[in-house]
């Protein structure tokens, strides 16, 4: 029929077809060439925007990302104002973000009307999502940090860190890592909290000092639902009071400070679990009970 008849009134519908057979094989190249048929011989008509519709999705699909954006631009440009324009637009995003180019759509939308202050918030941060979602982590590292840099209050600030934070881990870029998960754990609110306490505890080891931990420790120790990891948190806790001699705080976790000595055993009774007790050597005259079989010098704190 479009061999033979190339004028007749059914031709747009005969390219359509064979456009929509060869798509549905498989042959991509061949639907190609009857889309683009329809794009050259029909410009104005509604099956026009199927085709710009229907090549980019099939340039999307091969990763073909520039012509994508191309076909979805001359569909949003010549039909502006359509559904279809809008879809355009929203796959021309789409595919931005998905590659992590974020600062391409936001000129590509200058001229189209631009975009909002929200809207961008939003872009930014898929980009790098997405690229942390496809295990990227080079970009995604890269495409956090244009976020944080570009939105230091932005609307995903803490997920943000957070990511970025799983990010600089893959990376082995630790001190990185506990960085943006600390800013995580010290937000005033969020789900990640407790996750991101931990993730500070394990990623700054046993050597730690209690000026690292601590702050990561009292949030823990208010958000953990585990009795363990509660009674843990307060043995920590103890005995970085005890260590820097904050009275307040061992008030607050329930002890009664009296002294360096005293405080020290109440530490070790909460880490034992068991009752203990100091007495000052020089003002014992006698011992009650019966000693034979203990040191003196380990009961006997001088």
């Amino acid at each position: 029929l479009i061999g033979d008849y190339p004028n007749s009134r059914v031709i747009l519908d005969a390219y359509d077809e064979r456009a929509s057979v060869f798509m549905i094989l498989g042959r991509n190249s061949e639907a190609i060439t009857y889309y683009k048929g329809i794009q050259s011989n029909f410009p104005n008509s509604p099956k026009a925007t199927k085709a710009y519709s229907a090549m980019g999705r099939l340039y999307y699909n091969e990763k073909k990302y520039d012509q994508s954006i191309d076909m979805y631009t001359q569909l949003y440009d010549r039909f502006v104002g359509t559904t279809e324009a809008q879809v355009a637009n929203d796959m021309v995003r789409r595919i931005y973000s998905e590659i992590g180019r974020a600062s391409d759509y936001v000129k590509w939308a200058k001229p189209r009307g631009g975009i909002t202050d929200n809207a961008q918030d939003s872009l930014y941060y898929e980009a790098a999502y997405s690229a942390y979602e496809k295990d990227d982590y080079k970009l995604a590292n890269g495409a956090f940090d244009v976020y944080l840099q570009n939105y230091p209050k932005g609307v995903f600030l803490i997920p943000a860190n957070y990511y970025k934070a799983q990010v600089c881990e893959e990376l082995k870029l630790t001190s990185d890592a506990i960085k943006h998960y600390g800013i995580v754990a010290l937000a005033n609110s969020g789900d990640m909290k407790e996750d991101a306490a931990l993730a500070v505890l394990r990623l700054s080891g046993k050597d730690a000092s209690c000026d690292q931990i601590l702050p990561y420790v009292e949030v823990l120790e208010g958000l953990t639902k585990s009795k363990d990891m509660r009674h843990n948190c307060w043995k920590s806790m103890m005995y970085c009071y005890v260590k820097g001699k904050q009275q307040d705080k061992l008030i607050s976790v329930g002890m009664n400070p009296i002294s360096t000595v005293v405080d020290i055993t109440n530490y070790i009774m909460l880490d034992l679990n068991r009752t203990l007790h100091a007495y000052d050597a020089d003002k014992i005259d006698s011992f009650v009970g019966e000693c034979d079989s203990f040191n003196v010098d380990q009961v006997i704190m001088k």
